[in-house]
């Protein structure tokens, strides 16, 4: 029967094949990418062997690495690969037994294990220097490699409960910031003196992090590439116990998955639902100076659902997380000492409200009817969705621009950057009404996964706002050249006026634009972003 679940996952691979072009594609290019990291991943270990020393930090280094990401990444996933979750499966006649075995044989099969498998092939290749010590590092590559998958099952199969929940959404949402802005804050803060490709730098790090118990056998393998054999042993019986108690923690949450309801019966309701959907006004708390027109109303709506809705914080997330990658890049190489480093808040302008102005009415998905039922008035509702996301993107530019004139002590900087972020803003919202209303794009309504996106759509969401930006660059370059351009004070101060008065008319055009060649197409527009659609 374990065999059984591993043809089914070996199915499920091959039925991405089968789809759309765009979906074939982007399976084709994901396992391209796994598959590529792997043997890049070889071929770095492999270029090693002649370096002991330096091989050693790699493989310690790289185990902690990899098994912090076997154990991670899954739970990035919970909802779009439906064999993460165990209770998928909770009506089958299996006993435990069969269940662990078949799914810990499926969870060997796909691109990740097979990258995983490649680069640990590398490990072995350039580790073993005789028969021997090629048995032993065998063994420990083949045990870290069961430990990662391991790890992955028992963490997801032990929180599978809560990433179902609107909590674990929101850690997921948290665990995609921490992990986009860590190797830039790490690089920062510990290796901003020091060059990266200094394998002695990293080596007390790599011996720390290779005791965490998962990691052990990449110790075992350091010790018998060094003919220290009995150390080799006690570690790979250290990795074949965290094995073994890794299994039966996995066991004892399976059997708590099965068994338990998510939801008590009996249970009592809730604060919010025993006072009723309208209980709360749309307007507080916090949102009292809006307008109490449809501007406003939509406004508001559109700032309640950024805050709870899961995709919608991962929107604003990802645009945070992105200009923090990039901003560190820009802080590491020494601009913490010129004055006009306060500017870089406007890429953090450009990116938050970007990444939010691309597709403004596929999030509503069905809930657009109501705005048709009112009375088609696509220029207020366009206007309280600007309302919503210039709100939720200037906060985070002013932080931002703050604290760089606090290091750079750019002050004057500052007081230019706050209204040219308010024209950047509004330049990329203009060109985003016009796209949102030209190329509208179907969300799914789904619980299980806050990034799932129809079969495909990636592609196009990603080749649509490569366009997007490509004319956002092209309209909003006069404003990079004019602040170039002016290096006087009193100049950086007309361009400062100029660039409103152009945002704000970049902004005018586009919502002209938007509203005339969306006027008469609701019932298209609502057709488009529907949920069969999406499905």
């Amino acid at each position: 029967m374990a065999w059984v679940l591993v043809r089914l996952k070996v199915r499920l691979l091959r039925n991405g094949l089968r789809g759309s072009p765009l979906r074939a594609g982007g399976f084709i290019l994901g396992c391209a990418y796994g598959v590529g990291l792997g043997v890049v991943a070889f071929a770095v270990l492999a270029s090693l062997r002649s370096k002991p020393g330096d091989l050693g930090v790699v493989v310690e280094l790289g185990s902690a690495v990899l098994v912090a990401a076997w154990a991670g990444l899954p739970l990035l996933g919970f909802g779009s690969d439906e064999t993460l979750d165990p209770t998928r499966l909770a009506l089958l006649p299996l006993d435990r037994r069969t269940l662990m075995t078949g799914l810990l044989g499926a969870s060997l099969v796909g691109a990740a294990p097979l990258a995983t498998a490649i680069g640990l092939a590398g490990t072995v290749f350039a580790a073993s220097h005789g028969a021997g010590a090629g048995l032993l590092i065998a063994v420990a590559a083949a045990l870290q490699l069961v430990l990662c998958v391991a790890v992955s099952r028992a963490t997801v199969t032990w929180l599978s409960a809560a990433l179902r929940s609107r909590r674990g959404r929101d850690f997921r949402i948290l665990l995609v910031a921490l992990i986009g802005v860590l190797p830039e804050t790490v690089r920062f803060l510990l290796l901003g003196h020091v060059g990266i490709t200094d394998v002695d730098t990293l080596r007390p790090w790599a011996h720390a992090l290779s005791w965490v118990p998962a990691a052990l056998p990449a110790r075992a393998i350091v010790a018998a590439a060094g003919g220290h054999y009995g150390a080799c042993a006690v570690e790979l019986a250290g990795g074949a116990a965290t094995l073994i108690a890794l299994l039966a923690l996995w066991s004892r949450s399976l059997d708590s998955v099965m068994t338990t309801p998510e939801t008590p019966a009996g249970a009592a309701p809730t604060h919010a639902t025993a006072r009723g959907a309208g209980a709360v006004a749309l307007f507080d708390p916090g949102l009292g100076l809006l307008p109490r027109t449809r501007t406003g109303a939509v406004a508001a709506r559109e700032l309640r659902y950024t805050w709870r809705e899961p995709r919608r914080r991962v929107q604003l997330v990802a645009g945070v997380v992105l200009s923090a990658v990039l901003l560190g890049g820009v802080l590491t190489r020494g601009g913490l000492h010129h004055h006009d480093i306060v500017f870089a808040a406007l890429l953090v302008a450009f990116i938050s409200a970007n990444n939010r102005a691309l597709n403004q009415f596929g999030y509503d998905g069905p809930a657009l009817w109501i705005h048709e039922a009112a009375g088609q008035d696509l220029h207020a509702d366009l206007a309280g969705k600007n309302i919503a996301v210039a709100l939720t993107s200037l906060p985070v530019t002013a932080v931002v621009a703050v604290a760089l004139a606090a290091i750079s002590g750019g002050w004057l900087e500052l007081l230019m950057t706050l209204p040219l972020s308010l024209a950047v803003i509004g330049g990329v919202l203009g060109v985003g009404n016009v796209a949102s209303i030209l190329v509208p794009i179907p969300m799914p309504d789904t619980s299980g996964n806050v990034w799932g996106s129809q079969a495909g759509q990636g592609c196009t969401t990603g080749l649509l706002s490569m366009v997007v930006l490509a004319v956002e660059a092209v309209l909003l370059g006069p404003l990079a050249v004019a602040l170039l351009v002016a290096q006087a004070d009193n100049l950086r101060l007309v361009a400062v006026a100029a660039g409103l008065a152009y945002g704000a008319l970049l902004h005018r055009a586009g919502t002209a634009i938007a509203v005339r060649v969306g006027r008469g197409r609701g019932a298209e527009l609502l057709d488009a972003v529907g949920p069969r659609r999406a499905a």
